[in-house]
């Protein structure tokens, strides 16, 4: 009998055979494609691993600088495919700022020229500037966003002003109409008093 629903065991059903055998989960199918690689840092780090050890796969993490990721963003050290979308997002964030992979390529190998004497020029790597060209984009592309909810906010709430004061009015209106009408209905009634 199994412990949880989700721990199903299934045994062989051989007497002499004391192997347990897991069933064997299939990766989630979008169209056709299976996903098993989650992409950090640029790189696809395996999903049916844990974070720490997956993270290793991108040049420039080891295993202590991947502990040092997961104890900054406190997060434990689960299987990769079991991560959230707002984990992923935060690891992705934290991640983006080490030197790692084609900006580490460039950083050694400018040491090594000055090492071996040869001038050293002071170019930005293209992935620099490619991700500098992204956050600036991203940051105007929030802003024009954050501009226009402020700008629909206005005007909604300049409708909703312009409606009430609408109202307000229809219902001076109304008021009077009312109080002409007592009125009169009161004149009406003091007349037939007298006759």
């Amino acid at each position: 009998m199994p412990l949880a629903p989700s721990l199903a065991l299934i045994s062989n059903p051989r007497p002499l055979s004391r192997a347990v055998y897991f069933p064997v989960l299939n990766p989630p199918k979008v169209r056709g494609l299976s996903i098993e690689c989650a992409r950090v840092g640029g790189v696809e780090i395996p999903n049916n691993k844990r974070i720490e050890f997956s993270l290793q796969y991108i040049h420039g993490i080891g295993r202590s600088r991947a502990r040092k990721i997961l104890c900054d963003i406190s997060m434990d050290n689960k299987v990769t495919k079991d991560l959230s979308e707002e984990e992923l997002i935060t690891l992705r964030d934290k991640v983006s700022k080490y030197v790692i992979e084609g900006d580490l390529g460039w950083i050694i190998s400018l040491s090594l020229q000055a090492e071996m004497g040869e001038e050293v020029k002071a170019i930005v790597p293209v992935s620099v500037l490619k991700k500098q060209k992204r956050e600036e984009e991203w940051a105007l592309k929030k802003k024009e966003e954050l501009d226009a909810a402020k700008k629909k906010r206005a005007e909604s709430r300049k409708l909703i002003y312009s409606r009430a004061k609408q109202y307000a009015k229809e219902y001076q209106e109304q008021k009077k109409e009312l109080i002409i009408e007592e009125t009169m209905m009161h004149c009406i009634a003091i007349d037939l008093s007298l006759q």
